[in-house]
């Protein structure tokens, strides 16, 4: 046993004899080391063990439905496999160092304090959690543990990101009021099956379904559920906000440090308590910081009467061309805007109206951000390397991720929401109460910290 891995038996044999944690980065490994990562979820996020595989040693897959997951464990085929992630960590223990994690929003909390009370660092795909709650634990639980956290924002480390900061920072349209962000997603199409719980079918073989739906009430397995509508089912998903909304708001915090709401109201046709409103359109206000002046956000999304449900009347965008994107960012002004045809900023923005980027492409703003060598993953597996935090670590995660779910309070309330983020309430709206906390898992599911 090399150093490293004693420095790691030794936390972990501590933690059951009831000592307390010891960051894990004091055992960090050495810079040529590669890397042990295992992964949770691997059948429609396959493309995250395969990248693990490029770099990393990959010691472990793990994933409740065996039909999704056969193309990665084809692609792979000495990897060790699992069903139960408490299972593969018991059996690999103190031959894990990460933990990739692309599961159902429901399950990523139980998941990821699982890994962290283990000493592993942690890559979780968007949203961070199910509900504000969970979301303050496990920001909290990163600190107390001292493991290294990545986000799954993977938009984070593009390029076009800093090229849009660098253009808000030089007031390339003025200064930034309201912010139009939308998104097709859900389909109309969809919604028959959004309204009830589905009835049920057998389950088919490969498939656990108490695995699948960890702390979640029990249900009878529908097919309707797997593998990406669980989506649009509250006890699951965060709908598209939780979705495409992670990456959107990702945007606006690295841009404009947005901070919690202050206000937050939606309109949508409400249809049912359990499920994903058809579409929707939810307006937020944040407070002016040091800086910058109060910030006006507009979210659309899903299909109303069968067509995309976007902006109508934008600022300076030109006349008689419509919409066409399924997802977008446009940013207002008082001297033009920018935008984004994408969930991300993958590239530079589009500089309205037209007439001003003639002039403007001949005088860009100087470069005044690193811009990150590799992908979103290998940014991860870097700072674990050089004991550092990653660049959309748990605390950062955990502000965006809270904008996001505020929304939706809005939504499942049909109320304006108040919001107090110090107290975690939505002031003079105690029926929000239930959906800022976590409900009380099935027996076996429950974590604190």
């Amino acid at each position: 046993m090399n150093r490293r891995n004693f420095v790691k038996t030794s936390l972990y044999a501590g933690s059951l004899l009831g000592f307390p944690y010891v960051s894990s980065l004091s055992a960090k490994p050495g810079k040529s080391d590669r890397l042990n990562v295992a992964y949770v979820g691997v059948g429609g996020h396959g493309v995250h063990a395969s990248q693990g595989n490029r770099t990393e040693n990959t010691v472990g897959y793990c994933d409740v439905d065996e039909r999704r997951a056969a193309e990665t464990y084809s692609m792979f085929p000495d990897v060790p496999r699992f069903r139960d992630f408490r299972v593969m960590f018991d059996k690999l223990g103190n031959g894990i160092d990460a933990v990739g994690i692309s599961t159902p929003d429901h399950t990523h909390f139980p998941i990821a304090m699982e890994a962290m009370q283990r000493g592993y660092h942690i890559y979780l795909e968007k949203p961070m959690a199910h509900t504000i709650e969970q979301i303050r634990i496990l920001r909290a639980a990163a600190k107390k543990y001292g493991v290294t956290t990545q986000l799954g924002v993977h938009g984070h480390s593009f390029a076009g990101l800093r090229v849009l900061k660098e253009w808000l920072d030089a007031e390339v349209v003025g200064e930034v009021t309201d912010i139009h962000l939308w998104t097709n997603r859900p389909r109309e199409s969809d919604f028959h099956t959004y309204e009830q719980d589905a009835p049920e079918e057998p389950i088919p073989d490969g498939v656990s379904w108490d695995l699948w739906l960890g702390p979640a009430r029990y249900r009878p397995f529908n097919n309707i559920y797997l593998p990406k509508s669980w989506r649009g089912w509250w006890d699951f998903g965060n709908g598209p906000l939780g979705d495409i909304g992670a990456h959107m708001w990702d945007v606006l915090e690295f841009c404009f440090e947005l901070g919690a709401p202050k206000t937050v109201s939606g309109i949508n046709p409400r249809m049912s308590d359990v499920g994903t409103p058809r579409w929707c359109k939810v307006d937020y206000e944040y407070a002016a910081k040091a800086g910058r002046g109060p910030v006006k956000v507009r979210w659309y999304s899903g299909e109303k009467d069968g067509q995309p449900h976007l902006p109508e009347n934008l600022p300076h965008w030109p006349e008689g061309d419509p919409l066409k994107e399924s997802a977008g960012m446009y940013f207002v002004g008082t001297e033009g805007a920018l935008y984004f045809p994408d969930m991300r900023a993958k590239s530079a923005p589009i500089v309205l109206p037209q007439e001003r980027w003639k002039d403007f492409r001949r005088n860009l703003p100087p470069k005044t951000l690193p811009r990150i060598k590799g992908s979103h993953y290998s940014e991860f597996f870097s700072a674990i390397r050089e004991g550092r935090r990653a660049n959309a670590d748990f605390e950062y995660g955990a502000t965006l991720n809270e904008g996001v779910l505020v929304g939706n309070l809005a939504l499942k309330t049909g109320k304006t929401i108040h919001w107090d983020s110090e107290n975690m309430k939505a002031i003079g709206v105690p029926e929000a109460d239930q959906y800022i906390r976590s409900p009380e898992p099935r027996e076996g599911w429950k974590y604190t910290l």
